[in-house]
């Protein structure tokens, strides 16, 4: 059975967690903005419901040519074992040059020599954690021209004869959002995916602005072409767990609880 849960933000669902826990199977904490106080309360709060944790994480520049950014990798590893987490996951992207951070992760060329650089780092990481290791997709709004390979193709060649526990954290959102503003129908974009190997979902709700172009916020309740398109990757993918992500205009717990309702409805069809 597939756990629905959601993406725990602090700043959001801290004042009506006790309450929220009631209508999940899952949480995803971050490390990067979660400390341990809260870690500590959370942790707790899902022993005594039986619900599994995940981490999800911003700083491992997982895709970086110079290699993985090493203090957050120990970091995230300490994190890891602390709640017991079912995954370790992070994006296809490096967030780090000449060991600075950023401020966000930056898409890498979809081409061979970064799937190389992708293997090699991935079995550093795979040192140091023992729990599943789950690699998400970002949000590209203008493609570059110079990838070899598509999206899906890239994740396919990446996998071949990769650690069994290294697996997809697919965000439906940031494929969705991806393939409109690149002139894709969803269904092309992400159709070369190797679907068998998608462990968790993310889904979120997204803006359109006045030019049309799609913005991927966090912040409003599933659009129905998210609902449309996660079950359309549902038809063909055995996840585990299927995660709301939302960040930003919340003002009750209803606004949490109406996208975990979608949620429900459509895994129940499956």
């Amino acid at each position: 059975m597939i756990k629905i849960g959601i993406c725990y933000r602090d700043s959001i669902h801290e004042e009506f967690i006790d309450k929220l826990i009631e209508y999940v199977d899952f949480l995803e904490l971050m490390p990067d903005i979660t400390g341990y106080k809260e870690t500590k309360r959370l942790l707790k709060i899902c022993k005594d419901k039986n619900i599994d944790i995940g981490i999800h994480c911003l700083k491992s520049s997982l895709g970086s040519k110079e290699g993985i950014y090493r203090p957050a990798i120990e970091q995230y590893a300490f994190y890891s074992e602390y709640v017991e987490a079912a995954y370790y996951s992070d994006h296809v992207a490096y967030s780090h040059m000449h060991d600075v951070y950023l401020s966000k992760v930056f898409p890498v060329e979809y081409d061979m020599e970064n799937i190389l650089i992708m293997r090699r780092n991935l079995e550093i990481v795979s040192s140091f954690f023992s729990n599943q290791i789950l690699l998400e997709n970002i949000t590209q709004n203008k493609l570059s021209n110079k990838g070899q390979l598509n999206e899906g193709r890239f994740f396919r060649e990446l996998l071949k004869n990769a650690n069994s526990r290294i697996k997809i954290l697919f965000d439906v959102t940031n494929a969705y959002v991806t393939a409109l503003n690149n002139n894709y129908a969803f269904e092309e974009y992400v159709s070369e995916y190797p679907f068998e190997k998608i462990e968790c979902i993310h889904v979120s709700g997204f803006e359109r602005d006045n030019e049309g172009v799609l913005r991927d916020t966090h912040s409003n309740s599933l659009n129905e072409e998210i609902l449309i398109s996660t079950e359309w990757i549902l038809q063909r993918t055995n996840p585990k767990y299927i995660l709301v992500e939302r960040d930003f205009n919340v003002q009750c717990i209803d606004d949490v609880l109406e996208d975990i309702y979608k949620l429900r409805r459509i895994v129940h069809k499956r």
